[in-house]
């Protein structure tokens, strides 16, 4: 008999504000930092699998909202994370349960892409748009993927792009880059090893397995022909953004971010 366990909303709040074609949120969250910053976010969970006895989650759908005491809005648009196991059917000898992927999914609609930006291949899941006291309106587009290390989703990578549009009418393009992470101990504990092996190296290294060990950023595939460089020697720089004015005059710029 399969699991299928529904979270239940404790209260009407939680449902948040925006229309969805999914079931209202069931975990409301806030935060309050330092300085009066007000970040809330609504999640929910779906169980429907029953695996060797165990309820494992599905689906979670996340929104979220921010106010900064500078006056800064922010929301970004619900987005879902679905999640994959090994079964009866599929699971190898010893990994009945086991996490083998983690995908996400927009849930709202996602607005349109700048003309402007190089598409390429990615869908683009993850849309937030931030105003200011002054009325600037930034909208960014990101695309997430996730690893699997130790049983866990990581994140892997996020490539983002964004538009900010300013009150003078200019308006700034960034083209898409990507943050990638890697783990410690990424390949060893790999779903796709033994238990026994998965174990063995945890084991032996307790303090740091799964661990975050880089972050660095990269120009994305698609966004190389707009570099000042040969794409052979884009590392230099990661970030390319172009500014039009009112007037129709132009302003490039490229950036480099250092990362550990």
């Amino acid at each position: 008999m399969s699991a299928q366990l529904e979270s239940v909303a404790a209260t009407d709040r939680v449902t948040g504000e925006a229309s969805l074609a999914t079931a209202a949120f069931a975990i409301y969250t806030t935060s309050l930092d330092t300085f009066g910053g007000l970040t809330q976010s609504w999640t929910d969970q779906k169980y429907g699998k029953n695996i060797g006895g165990q309820a494992k989650m599905t689906e979670s759908t996340t929104k979220s909202s921010s106010t900064s005491v500078d006056g800064t809005t922010s929301d970004t648009s619900a987005y879902k994370t679905v999640y994959t196991y090994y079964d009866k059917d599929t699971a190898p000898k010893g990994k009945l349960g086991w996490l083998i992927k983690a995908e996400v999914f927009a849930v709202d609609a996602v607005p349109a892409l700048p003309s402007s930006v190089s598409k390429g291949n990615l869908s683009y899941q993850v849309y937030t748009k931030s105003t200011d006291a002054f009325g600037n309106v930034t909208e960014s587009w990101s695309h997430q993927e996730y690893v699997i290390v130790g049983g866990q989703a990581k994140l892997k990578s996020v490539t983002t792009l964004s538009q900010s549009t300013s009150v003078d009418s200019s308006v700034t393009v960034t083209q898409p880059y990507e943050m990638r992470y890697t783990y410690v101990g990424e390949t060893e504990l790999s779903f796709e090893n033994s238990a026994d092996q998965m174990r063995a190296w945890a084991k032996a290294h307790p303090d740091v397995a799964g661990r975050l060990d880089t972050v660095k950023v990269y120009a994305s595939p698609d966004a190389v022909a707009f570099f000042m460089d040969t794409p052979s020697k884009s590392s230099s720089y990661e970030i390319y953004s172009v500014t039009t004015d009112v007037f129709g005059s132009v302003t490039e710029s490229w950036s480099h971010r250092s990362t550990r």
